[in-house]
């Protein structure tokens, strides 16, 4: 009888990593939405808004990684 040893799965830690960072940024793209859509659901022109803008449209590269 030949029993052979069950296989060794190696765990690659930077994957994990970058997939936290990933779930990380998806989650900021969601709540910064918010700074800039105003109540009644037009879009606010303010300062603050233009920057969460261009930090939502930063943040769309984890899309394809999470």
């Amino acid at each position: 009888m030949n029993i052979s040893a069950p296989p060794i799965h190696t765990r690659h830690r930077g994957f994990d990593l970058l997939r936290v960072i990933a779930i990380y940024m998806v989650m900021q793209i969601h709540t910064g939405e918010f700074e800039y859509i105003a109540p009644d659901g037009t879009v606010l022109h303010t300062a603050g808004a233009w920057a969460v803008g261009w930090t939502n449209s930063l943040l769309r590269v984890c899309v394809p990684l999470s």
